[in-house]
């Protein structure tokens, strides 16, 4: 499955720590028989399996942002299991919380993927407030483009009521503020001018168009 492209600048490749961590997990496994699904046993429960999550983060192949997702999940539900039970002090392979949690990456795979997980926290606030500028951006740019051209349609049509010189050379700045992006302050400046109606019915008339 290919990475979106927001999170295109983030390595999803295990570091050695956590390839460590699952293969003396993976040991542990091979002598006691315990911790861990295999992937059959997985796919009966419908749950990820630790023996194939091992392998993978043995082998440091590139994972999925669901995996990551599914680890997190993983380390949240079995933290309390990690720690080798007193009775297994000299046989930590015996101690099935404790050799799951090693194949799915023990302590170096959760700091792991915390921090792979602050990435993605980052890369999606980040495209978030691009989409929302970009979003800002065109609607001042198209409101403004309406306007202005409603602005032109109005005074050749005599839309507007007389204004001075002064008053349109005000307007004029007023919708040059727009513009740039100020809507809510060009309204202000037009009430304190009292040039708040001529701009409102270059609005209106430019949703009649």
């Amino acid at each position: 499955m290919a990475v979106p492209k927001k999170y295109e600048h983030i390595d999803f490749k295990p570091p050695k720590t956590v390839a460590d961590a699952a293969k003396k997990g993976l040991e542990y496994r091979r002598q006691s028989g315990k911790g861990g699904l295999s992937a059959q046993e997985a796919g009966e429960k419908g749950i990820g399996s630790g023996v194939q999550r091992a392998v993978n983060l043995k082998n440091r192949n590139n994972l999925t942002v669901d995996t990551i997702k599914m680890m997190k999940g993983f380390f949240a539900r079995h933290e309390k299991n990690k720690s080798i039970a007193p009775k297994n002090k000299d046989t930590p392979w015996e101690d099935a919380g404790h050799v799951a949690w090693l194949l799915w990456g023990g302590d170096p795979g959760k700091k792991w993927v915390d921090g792979i997980l602050k990435q993605m926290e980052e890369a999606d606030t980040k495209e978030e407030q691009e989409q929302s500028k970009k979003a800002r951006v065109l609607s001042v740019v198209k409101a403004y483009n309406k306007t202005a051209s409603t602005y032109h349609k109005a005074k050749m049509l005599e839309l507007t009521d007389k204004l001075t010189p002064k008053q349109e050379k005000e307007l004029d700045k007023l919708v040059e503020l727009m513009h740039r992006g100020y809507v809510e302050q060009a309204f202000i400046q037009a009430t304190m001018l009292g040039l708040s109606k001529h701009l409102q019915s270059l609005v209106l008339q430019n949703r009649k168009q």
